[in-house]
């Protein structure tokens, strides 16, 4: 046996029954610390009955000869030395190259001269392969004079001249395609630029498409949500405008998916992604997709009756042209469409917005197709500040868009609607019906509005116009509705006004009343009286401080028609200041007369409270008169608290920690509620004169009114009654438990001076 070789036995399951290295014997090969191409070995030795394997065993690379014994239920495995079986090849192997060497140099030495005859043509036609290479057509070679070589010469002097031939051609159709590409540029561009609409344009385009490539029809369709739908088909669509399919269905699904162009040879071998074309089995179809910055929107698919192999140059640059012009439109109508809603569109409500309105009303106000007679309709929801205020913009804003709905619900043919902004709406009704049964009907349903299932409603107002008579222009009927608006808010809220001529001509008279009261304070022309208030033993309290105008050409101007005049035209401010520093030289003159016990009530108006001076204008004036603020009582209205809570309530605080005490005035108007004072500052409660207004004549009005006054004095106020004007009324009030009373039966408003020596007159007692 060969040096190195040896024989052993394998069982089934590759244990070692026999082997020259005996500590092998009775081991499994699979579980030893040998190499892996050895139990490789081991393994093909377990699948066949004999062969040949090969693995490295220590360092020598072992060929193995095996065949199963099946008398011995075992396999005869034959190891041999590599290099051992390889010997006899290795040894032929040198034999044979040195032959081999010594037989090539005998040709080269006979062959020299030949080759060089054969070597130097060759040598030509390779340096004249690299000059056509190179881009010079104009080169030829010479026939050499072998046959071989002749032929050699004249294929490529025949290759040259084709060449030539297919660059002029080449040439030629270039020049085409970018002439036709710069013709269907020309013939398309106008698509982008004249379209006033989405359809128009996608008609535009598939007309064209069917035209110039010869396909059966042609699809547009776009992306809307998680599915893909129809907005054009031409030609004998399968399709319709409107059809829509999950993202992922059909030839466009397939777009969509891949965001590449798919082309479908033959129905029949793309069934699956033409399932969405509805029956047509014997045609050929292209989709391309259409992007906008980057991103698919949709797909452009055409279809052919024939089958095709492939879509020619010409077809595929007129497709990705009007792909190209499709995905343009797009984007530029979406963002055309995105600056319209900026523009013209609430993002709150999604109605129009205020310089929507106003256009397209007075572009058709006087077209007899549109309204030759109509009406404006101002909305302006009540109190929408305080509910801002005291629970959150969301609940405001929830109001607000139910206001829209409303509006939307009630819409009537030939009309316009608009959020104007804030609280404010406004919409327009052509000829249509009685205006009054219209705003009763939207006011109606507004104030059936609740919040969630909440106890919580809103109310509104409304002013009417009237076209032609109140206006013809925009401008002039929205002035005209506001005016009508202002007297529905001031007539109690929640109702609608209509304009009329009397309301115009108070319009005219407001405006030169407001005029006037510009140079009210600097002509000296405003005046504060004061009003006893007195307990139920007759001892003079205090002084509530009423202002009063008086101007040259209108006369005494009553403080109901002046006071919401100020507020509407900013003066508010400037004048209640000059009130303030009034009342609080009376108190310092009170108490310079030795009755500084008696106090002074300031009025102080919404417009006031809402003034981010307010709180340092009070201080400044009150470091010009120290200590007056525990002489004076601020007054404030019910209406303060409906405009702007939270604000209000800060204001009042602030007042508090200076020293102020605050006082509420007209309680019972219809807006206070019992949640609210628990929450308000005050310290005295003044009831409204519609309250105490024949109290005397009803029980149980008596019954009801001491019913308040006991709760606001288990709530630490003091209650003071307004307005008692007769001797029953006197009466009513002490019975009622009333802590002061006030009114013209205890003394009209005195001048300054009238009020002083009252209050040195028997010590303060009437």
């Amino acid at each position: 046996m060969y040096e190195g070789s040896y024989a052993y036995l394998l069982n089934e399951n590759g244990m070692v029954l026999a082997h020259p290295d005996q500590s092998l014997v009775n081991k499994n090969i699979f579980s030893l610390d040998v190499r892996e191409d050895l139990k490789d070995a081991v393994r093909l030795l377990q699948q066949q009955d004999q062969g040949i394997a090969r693995y490295m065993y220590g360092e020598a690379s072992k060929i193995v000869f095996f065949k199963r014994v099946p008398a011995l239920q075992a396999t005869l495995a034959l190891a041999i030395p590599e290099n051992i079986v390889y010997a006899p090849l290795e040894k032929f192997r040198n034999g044979f190259m040195l032959a081999v060497i010594i037989l090539l140099l005998a040709i080269t030495l006979l062959s020299f001269p030949a080759f060089r005859r054969i070597s130097e043509p060759l040598e030509i036609l390779v340096d004249q392969v690299k000059r056509v290479g190179s881009g010079d057509l104009t080169v030829s070679v010479a026939k050499p004079g072998y046959d071989e070589l002749d032929e050699l010469a004249s294929c490529f002097n025949d290759m040259v001249k084709n060449l030539q031939a297919s660059f002029v051609e080449i040439n030629r159709q270039s020049r085409e395609s970018i002439e036709q590409v710069q013709s269907l540029q020309e013939a398309t561009s106008h698509l982008i630029t004249e379209a006033d609409s989405m359809e128009k344009l996608f008609a535009a385009i598939t007309k064209d498409v069917d035209r110039i490539i010869g396909c059966t029809y042609s699809i547009i369709a776009t992306i809307e949500g998680d599915r893909w739908v129809v907005q054009q088909g031409s030609g004998q669509s399968p399709l319709q405008q409107g059809d829509s399919f999950k993202l992922e269905e059909g030839l466009v699904g397939e777009v969509l998916r891949r965001n590449e162009i798919v082309f479908v040879p033959h129905y029949e071998r793309y069934r699956n992604a033409l399932s969405s074309l509805r029956g047509r089995k014997d045609a050929s179809y292209i989709a391309l997709p259409l992007q906008v910055n980057g991103q698919v929107v949709g797909a452009l698919s055409a279809g052919w009756e024939d089958l095709l192999d492939r879509v020619d140059a010409k077809r595929d640059v007129i497709l990705r042209q009007y792909a190209n012009i499709a995905a343009v439109a797009i984007a530029r109508l979406q963002d055309r469409d995105e600056m319209y809603q900026l523009a013209y569109v609430d993002p709150l409500t999604k109605l129009p917005n205020r310089l929507w309105f106003y256009q397209q009303l007075q572009n058709n106000l006087g077209d007899k197709d549109f309204a030759r007679y109509g009406h404006l309709f101002l909305l302006d929801m009540d109190n929408l500040k305080l509910i801002n205020d005291s629970l959150g913009h969301s609940h405001g804003d929830y109001f607000i868009r139910y206001v829209a709905d409303v509006l939307r619900q009630e819409q009537l043919d030939n009309s316009l609607i608009a959020r104007l902004g804030g609280d404010e709406f406004c919409f327009w009704v052509s000829d249509g019906g009685d205006p009054g049964k219209i705003a009763a009907a939207v006011l109606q349903a507004i104030e059936s509005s609740r919040n969630d299932g909440e106890e919580l409603r809103i109310t509104a107002s409304m002013g009417i116009a009237e076209y032609p008579r109140d206006g013809i222009t925009v401008e002039e009927l929205m002035q005209n509705a506001d005016a009508a608006l202002y007297e529905a808010k001031y007539g109690g809220k929640n109702i609608w006004r209509m304009c009329s001529k009397e309301l115009l001509l108070q319009n005219k008279e407001n405006l030169f009343l407001s005029n006037a009261l510009r140079g009210a304070i600097d002509g000296n022309e405003l005046t504060l009286v004061f009003q006893p208030i007195v307990a139920m033993d007759r001892s003079l309290i205090g002084f509530e401080s009423l202002l009063r105008w008086k101007n040259d050409v209108h006369g005494a101007v009553s403080p109901a028609k002046f006071i919401p005049l100020a507020e509407q035209c900013g003066m508010m401010p400037a004048i209640g200041r000059w009130v303030l520093e009034q009342a609080a030289s009376f108190a310092q003159e009170l108490r310079q007369q030795g009755t500084a016990n008696i106090r002074v009530h300031v009025n102080v108006s919404v417009k006031q409270m809402e003034d981010d001076d307010f709180s340092s204008m009070v201080e400044n004036i009150m470091q010009h008169q120290a200590g007056m603020q525990h002489q004076l009582i601020m007054e404030v209205t019910e209406s303060v608290f409906m405009e702007s809570m939270n604000r209000a309530i800060a204001s009042l605080n602030d007042l508090k920690e200076t020293g102020f005490s605050i006082a509420m005035d007209d309680f019972g108007e219809g807006f206070s509620s019992l949640a609210q004072l628990l929450r308000l500052p005050f310290d005295s409660l003044k009831i409204s004169r519609t309250l105490i207004k024949n109290l005397g004549a009803e029980q149980r009005h008596l019954q009801y009114i001491a019913a308040i006054v006991e709760m606001m004095h288990a709530l630490k106020l003091e209650v003071v009654a307004e307005g008692v004007e007769t001797e029953e009324e006197w009466k009513s009030v002490g019975i009622c438990g009333f802590d002061l009373v006030q009114g013209y039966y205890i003394a009209r408003p005195l001048r300054r001076e009238d009020a002083l020596a009252w209050a040195r007159r028997n010590d303060g007692h009437i």
